[in-house]
């Protein structure tokens, strides 16, 4: 181990954090490829120098004539991999875990590996690289634009948010299986198919956004972030989030951001 001179530590580990929190943000999205009639918009807000949180975008096409799909470099895309992970806690260490498990996500997707079996892999590695206690929560789906179709599983992630333009009227839902990491990969899954008319949302938020708490110790909570989107949704993405980041700052009346924040929301737009 190299002994640094005390008065040049922090600069040193200040440097080497800019690095790590530099090279991290370059495995977000540049941007995220389109999806004809769809808006789909990925956010991450790190409470310190490194994130817990990650999203990712990824198009796929399907194999020929071959059973599931591989990596779609195109602008336009009929099938996107859609992506967000929630590593315990926050800071350098979770920051770690959460690059590992993106790193294996979109290996996977260049061998053509299918979701199932990649999600069993990323458990069972995770199982054996986490501490006791640590886990990343994560919501895996792909919209597909020929069916209106978002087919998701999630390990932990919930809950998770459905707002339908026809009533006007937004849905929570629950988690599949539980965290990633926890336990020994479940021998069987059914993901769950989501379908959109038009004006129908998804929202995907970590718990950095549901969990601020105000001065008295108080949660935003999952209602108040239901609200926003029922109200903000037809004003598209991006107004939801800047209604939920303005939101929530208003309720933490100045106190410190405590957690990541993670924003992941599909819109279908209207004809």
């Amino acid at each position: 181990m190299i002994n640094y001179p005390k008065t040049t530590l922090p600069n040193v580990v200040r440097n080497e954090l800019e690095l790590a929190r530099l090279i991290q943000q370059s495995t977000y999205p540049a941007r995220i490829p389109a999806v004809e009639g769809y808006a789909v918009l990925g956010d991450t807000q790190p409470a310190s120098w490194s994130n817990g949180d990650f999203y990712d975008a990824v198009g796929l096409m399907a194999r020929q004539g071959q059973p599931g799909f591989v990596l779609d470099r195109r602008e336009s895309v009929e099938n996107l991999l859609l992506v967000l992970g929630d590593a315990t806690g926050h800071g350098t260490g979770p920051a770690l875990i959460a690059t590992e498990l993106r790193a294996i996500i979109r290996a996977s997707i260049r061998l053509g590996v299918s979701h199932r079996n990649l999600t069993r892999c990323m458990n069972d590695q995770l199982c054996e690289d986490l501490p006791d206690g640590h886990f990343i929560t994560l919501l895996m789906g792909r919209l597909n634009l020929e069916r209106h179709m978002f087919r998701w599983v999630s390990f932990g992630q919930a809950p998770l948010f459905f707002y339908s333009a026809r009533n006007h009227q937004v849905q929570m839902l629950e988690a599949h299986q539980p965290p990633l990491g926890l336990l020994p990969s479940a021998a069987d899954y059914t993901p769950t198919e989501t379908f959109f008319e038009p004006g129908d949302a998804f929202l995907v938020l970590s718990d950095g956004y549901m969990e601020t708490a105000n001065a008295h110790q108080e949660l935003w909570g999952a209602e108040r972030a239901a609200e926003v989107l029922r109200t903000q949704a037809s004003h598209g993405p991006a107004a939801v989030l800047q209604a939920l980041l303005r939101e929530v700052n208003a309720f933490a009346v100045g106190q410190p951001q405590q957690d990541d924040r993670t924003f992941l929301m599909i819109l279908r737009q209207s004809d």
